[in-house]
């Protein structure tokens, strides 16, 4: 595994046990059971709840999913780990922005 930069996730309790449990949810776009979207939205949603933001991250990305934003991190030649931070910081830097 490469290195994992947490420096932003970290403020809301993230370590790197926990980036990898998130790996362990993922499947493959091609083989999306639904099951990491939804483990990821919720993931996404008590981060902005711990940061008192009234944003509704489902809305707000309607027309994408975990699954195919983790993927597009991938394949900028991220590894799956590297590809989640990426997700969940683009997701925290939203929050910041807009709620």
């Amino acid at each position: 595994m490469k290195e994992l930069n947490l420096e932003i996730v970290k403020e809301f309790d993230f370590n790197a046990e926990d980036i990898v449990e998130f790996a362990g949810e993922f499947l493959p776009d091609t083989e999306n059971n639904g099951e990491f979207d939804e483990f990821m939205h919720g993931v996404v949603d008590n981060i902005a709840a711990d940061m008192d933001a009234e944003v509704d991250m489902t809305d707000a990305f309607y027309d994408t999913y975990p699954t195919k934003e983790v993927e597009e991190f991938m394949a900028e030649d991220k590894t799956l780990e590297q590809a989640i931070v990426a997700y969940l910081e683009s997701k925290i830097e939203y929050i910041k922005e807009y709620a």
